[in-house]
C-alpha cells in the first residue's frame, strides 16, 4: 500500500512540472508613448490581447510595461523612463515616435543591447540606425521611389505639392530631383493654417490660390488627422471639381472615412495605402506599424526560443534586470534583432515585412483611387516594380459611365467649313449665343453625343489656335482654354505638332496636309489697245513728237534758205523765169516720218546743210527705233514668265514676295524653332516684317494671298484634328 502511495506521489510531482515548464513564460517588453499617442498605445494593447487570444501552446506570454512622457520635446524625462525599462528587465522596447527623443532611446538600447523597435518615419537624410534598432516603417528612400515612379505612370508633367512637415519634402525627394529648370513649373506650397474664432484650423486661403492657378494636378502630403479638413475646405472652395486629380501620400486613410470625405466630389483621388486589411480599424499608419511589429517580436523569440531547442543551446531568453549605470547587456537582444529581419513574415494589417541588408524595410504599396463615390484598387508596388491592377473593362466601363453623365463644353473657331455663321435667317444649325452657326465642327460634335451619349454645350471663340510662351510657361488660345479647363473640347482645324500633344489629348487627325504654300497664279491679261506703247513712257512719245516736228520744220525753212534746193522745173529751158524747191512742208514731214518707220523716201536732200539735218535725224531714229525694240522684246518676255514660287528655297532666296503664316500658329512656332538655319531666317524675317504678315486664321491668309497680286505668300496649315 505505501508503495502504491509513493508511486502515485511521484507522478503527481512530474506531472506539475511538466504543466509548470509547459506554461508560457512572462516576458517583459516595454513601449514609450507621448501625449497625443493614445491610439499607438490602443493598437499595441490591443495586439498583446489578440496575441494572447489566440496563440497555442506560447512559449513566452509578453507583458507590456508602459511608460508616458507628457512632451515629446524632453530628453531628459525619456531617458529616465528608458531606465526604468532596463530595470524592470523589458526585451525589447517600443517607440517613440517623436523625433525629439527617437536617439535617446535609440542610444541607450545599442548600449544595453536592448531590441529596439522603430515604427515612426525617418527621413533619408537622418544617421543610420544601429543593428538594434529595426524599424518597421517603410523605407523613406523607398517610399519616395514608389511616388516618382506614380507620378511617371500618370504622366504628371506640372503639378502642385502641398506639404505639411519637413517629413513631406523627404517624401517627395526623388520625384522633385527628376525635374529640371526645362520642365513645367512645379508648385510646393508649405500648409500654415490661420484659426478661427473657434480655434480650427483654415487653409482655405491658400486653397483658393490652388484653385485660381492653372494646374489640375495636386499632391498632398499631410498629417492624417488633417486631411479630412483639408478635403472639407477644398470641396468648399470648388477643388474637387472635375479634372482635378489628387495623391495622397500618407499612407493610410480608411476607405469609409474616404468615401465620406469625397462625397459628391468629382475629382479623381488616388490614395498611396500601406495597410491592406482595414477589419483591425487601425486609424494612422504608425499605430498599424506597431500592431503588426508586436507579431514579429513574437515570432522572433517564438523562432529564437525553437533554435535553443534544436541546437541545445543555453542562451537566456529571459531578459535580465539591467541598470543604466552598470555594464550588463541583454545576451540575447542581438540575436531577437536578427531574427526579426530575417524572419519574413506577412503583417496583419500593412502585409509584407521584409527587411533589405541595410535594414530598411521591404513593403507593398497599393493605389486605391476614389472616383464618382466608389473605391477600388488601381495598381500596386513593390521592390521598385509597379503594376496596374485594374483591367482595360474596368477602366472603360468606369469611363463610359462618367462620359453619360457629364455635360461637356465644346469650343470652335469661327471659319469655313467648320463652324459657318447662319445668316439667311433660317432655324438651321445649332444657336449658340445670339447667332446660329453649322459646319463640320457641329455634325461632327451631334454625331459623337449620340453614340456617346454625352449633352453638350457650343462656344464660338475668336481666340488664337495656341500658343506657348516660354517666359511665363503658360499657353493662350484654344490650347490655353483646355488646360485651364474653360472647356472640355476644341474642335476646329486645330494643327498637332509634339508640343500641344505633350499636354492635351489628340484624336485621330482627319486631315494630312504638310506645311503648304499658298501662292497666286499668273493672270492672264487681255491685251490693251495700246500695248505697243508700253515701252516707252508717255514723256519720251512726246519728246519724239516733238523732235519730229522740230525737224521737219527746220529741213522746210533751211531747204528754202539753200540755192541748191532749188531747180529747173523745165529742164528743156536753159533759162527758166521760175525755180521750184520739192522740200515744202508736206514733203518735210514725209521724209522725216519715212526714216523713223525705217521706209526711206523718193525726196532726197541735195543741198549739204539740208544733208547734214537728215543725217543727224537718221542716226536719231536709229537709237530710238533700237530702243524700243529691245523695251518691247523684254517688256513682251516679262509678261509672260511672271514671278515662279516652286518651293520654300525659291520663296527664302527673294525678298519681293512677302511670306506669312497664322499668328501663334504651329506653323509660325516651326519657322521660330526651327535649328535649321534656312528656315530660322525665314521665320525671323516673318517676325520682322512691317506691315505684319502674320494672320488671325487661314481664311484671312486666304483673301491676302487673292488681293496680294501675287506680292504674298501663304504657310497653310499640317494635321488637323
Amino acid at each position: 500500500m505505501m508503495k502504491i502511495v509513493t508511486i502515485s506521489t511521484g507522478l503527481i510531482l512530474i506531472t506539475l512540472i511538466s504543466i509548470g515548464y509547459s506554461l508560457p513564460r512572462p516576458i517583459n517588453i516595454g513601449a514609450i508613448f507621448h501625449d497625443g499617442d493614445e491610439i499607438n498605445h490602443d493598437a499595441f494593447m490591443r495586439a498583446l490581447a489578440i496575441l494572447k487570444a489566440e496563440e497555442i501552446a506560447p512559449s513566452f506570454e509578453l507583458v507590456p510595461v508602459v511608460r508616458w512622457i507628457h512632451s515629446s520635446t524632453d530628453s531628459f524625462m525619456t531617458s529616465l523612463r528608458v531606465c526604468e525599462l532596463l530595470d524592470a528587465g523589458v526585451a525589447a522596447i517600443f517607440g517613440p515616435t517623436s523625433p525629439h527623443t527617437q536617439d535617446i532611446v535609440t542610444s541607450i538600447t545599442s548600449q544595453f543591447e536592448i531590441p529596439h523597435i522603430h515604427y515612426a518615419f525617418r527621413r533619408t537624410d537622418e544617421k543610420p540606425l544601429p543593428h538594434t534598432t529595426v524599424n518597421v516603417y517603410p523605407d523613406s528612400e523607398q517610399i519616395s521611389q514608389a511616388i516618382s515612379d506614380l507620378l511617371d505612370a500618370m504622366n504628371w508633367i506640372q503639378y502642385t505639392i502641398i506639404y505639411e512637415t519637413d517629413n513631406g519634402l523627404s517624401r517627395l525627394q526623388k520625384a522633385l530631383m527628376k525635374h529640371g529648370p526645362h520642365n513645367y513649373p512645379i508648385t510646393i506650397r508649405q500648409l500654415k493654417p490661420t484659426f478661427d474664432r473657434h480655434h480650427q484650423p483654415d487653409y482655405r486661403p491658400l486653397l483658393k490660390e490652388i484653385a485660381n492657378s492653372t494646374v489640375y494636378n495636386v499632391i498632398i502630403d499631410i498629417e492624417p488627422e488633417n486631411l479630412l479638413t483639408i478635403l472639407k475646405q477644398a470641396q468648399e472652395v470648388k477643388l474637387l471639381r472635375d479634372y482635378y486629380n489628387y495623391i495622397i501620400t500618407c499612407l493610410h486613410i480608411p476607405s469609409p472615412v474616404m468615401l465620406a470625405a469625397v462625397n459628391g466630389s468629382e475629382a479623381n483621388i488616388t490614395a498611396i495605402q500601406l495597410v491592406t486589411d482595414e477589419a483591425y480599424d487601425l486609424i494612422s499608419v504608425e499605430s498599424a506599424l506597431i500592431f503588426d511589429s508586436v507579431f514579429l517580436l513574437n515570432d522572433a523569440l517564438e523562432a529564437l526560443e525553437a533554435r535553443n531547442g534544436l541546437n541545445g543551446d543555453q542562451l537566456q531568453i529571459k531578459p535580465p534586470q539591467l541598470s543604466c549605470t552598470g555594464e550588463e547587456k541583454y545576451e540575447a537582444g542581438h540575436n531577437i534583432t536578427s531574427l526579426m529581419r530575417q524572419v519574413a513574415s506577412v503583417g496583419r494589417s500593412t502585409g509584407l515585412m521584409k527587411f533589405n541588408d541595410n535594414g530598411g524595410r521591404i513593403f507593398h504599396l497599393t493605389f486605391q483611387e476614389f472616383l464618382s463615390g466608389k473605391a477600388f484598387e488601381s495598381g500596386s508596388w513593390e521592390e521598385g516594380e509597379l503594376k496596374v491592377t485594374r483591367t482595360q473593362k474596368d477602366r472603360e466601363a468606369s469611363l463610359i459611365q462618367n462620359i453619360e453623365s457629364r455635360r461637356f463644353k465644346v469650343t470652335t473657331k469661327p471659319g469655313d467649313p467648320w463652324a459657318i455663321e447662319v445668316t439667311d435667317g433660317s432655324t438651321r444649325g445649332i444657336q449658340v449665343g445670339n447667332k446660329r452657326y453649322e459646319g463640320y465642327a457641329f455634325d461632327l460634335i451631334q454625331v459623337m453625343s449620340e453614340v456617346l451619349k454625352f449633352k453638350y454645350d457650343f462656344e464660338v471663340v475668336d481666340a488664337s489656335y495656341g500658343n506657348y510662351n516660354p517666359e511665363t510657361k503658360q499657353w493662350d488660345g484654344l490650347i490655353g482654354g483646355l488646360l485651364r479647363r474653360e472647356s472640355d473640347m476644341a474642335v476646329c482645324d486645330l494643327t498637332i505638332t509634339k508640343v500641344r500633344e505633350s499636354i492635351v489629348d489628340f484624336t485621330t487627325p482627319f486631315m494630312n496636309l504638310g506645311i503648304s504654300i499658298l501662292f497666286a497664279k499668273p493672270e492672264n491679261e487681255v491685251p490693251e489697245l495700246f500695248t505697243f506703247l508700253s515701252p516707252f513712257s508717255a514723256d519720251v512719245w512726246i519728246y519724239m513728237a516733238t523732235a519730229y516736228l522740230a525737224v521737219s520744220v527746220m529741213l522746210f525753212v533751211q531747204a528754202r534758205m539753200a540755192p541748191g534746193e532749188w531747180h529747173n522745173p523745165h529742164p528743156c529751158a536753159s533759162e527758166p523765169t521760175e525755180l521750184e524747191n520739192n522740200f515744202n512742208l508736206k514733203n518735210s514731214l514725209w521724209l522725216t516720218v519715212g526714216s523713223l518707220m525705217q521706209q526711206g523716201s523718193d525726196i532726197l536732200p541735195a543741198a549739204p546743210s539740208i544733208r547734214m539735218v537728215a543725217s543727224m535725224w537718221w542716226f536719231f531714229v536709229l537709237i530710238m527705233v533700237s530702243s524700243y525694240t529691245a523695251n518691247l522684246a523684254a517688256f513682251l518676255t516679262e509678261k509672260k514668265m511672271g514671278a515662279t514660287i516652286n518651293n520654300v528655297e525659291d520663296l527664302a532666296a527673294q525678298s519681293k514676295i512677302k511670306y506669312g503664316a497664322i499668328k501663334g500658329g504651329s506653323t509660325a512656332s516651326f519657322f521660330s524653332a526651327s535649328n535649321v538655319t534656312m528656315y530660322k531666317k525665314m521665320g525671323q524675317v516673318m517676325a520682322d516684317a512691317r506691315p505684319e504678315v502674320f494672320t488671325k486664321s487661314n481664311l484671312e491668309g486666304v483673301e491676302r494671298v487673292a488681293k496680294g497680286k501675287r506680292t504674298y505668300a501663304f504657310f497653310y496649315g499640317i494635321n488637323f484634328n
